[in-house]
């Protein structure tokens, strides 16, 4: 299918490894965070966006300082009422402002049921609606969610993840991950 052409002359992008943590744009984390009452840790929003922004000049030094971010995006993140909105803008906006046509986001359920306290299948059809949503308003875009399982987690945590994945493969649900430190 050809696609139309971008009002910025890019031609069409695939992005293969999106982390939803990190892809969200932080007006929408901060929004969602509001709506949810969630006590955030500044009240000033720009703040609040360099705390959850990879920027160049931003000093990481390794899995500690990425784990810092994630935590609090994956703590705004942590329902199904937030997951659905937050898949959707991603989707739509990878594909307004670089014309991703073809996108593979991430993530790690477990992470954002808050410790056992939402359904696993409540958090993870939220993303399949949030990603068919985003896909009927952009036809020309395909995407897939890719469940990430964790070496910090125990052999029982990550074969619940691979049960999931495989119970929604058909809905949208195109593989499994493995992330965490490596020993």
């Amino acid at each position: 299918m050809p696609y139309p052409p971008h009002p910025k002359g890019i031609p069409p992008q695939a992005e293969l490894h999106s982390h939803v943590g990190a892809s969200v744009d932080s007006a929408v984390l901060w929004s969602i965070g509001h709506e949810q009452g969630i006590k955030l840790p500044t009240k000033d929003f720009w703040e609040f966006d360099r705390m959850v922004t990879i920027f160049e000049g931003k000093r990481i030094k390794g899995m500690y300082d990425l784990d810092k971010i994630f935590h609090l995006t994956e703590l705004i993140q942590s329902s199904p009422l937030a997951m659905e909105p937050m898949i959707k803008e991603i989707i739509g906006g990878a594909y307004r402002s670089n014309n991703i046509v073809l996108q593979e986001l991430r993530y790690n359920p477990m992470k954002r049921n808050r410790g056992g306290e939402r359904d696993l299948d409540h958090i993870i059809l939220a993303t399949i609606r949030g990603m068919e949503r985003a896909l009927l308003e952009y036809p020309e875009v395909r995407a897939g969610i890719i469940l990430m399982m964790d070496r910090t987690f125990t052999y029982q945590q990550n074969s619940i993840i691979l049960e999931k994945a495989i119970k929604y493969q058909n809905r949208g649900i195109i593989g499994i991950d493995l992330a965490g430190p490596q020993s």
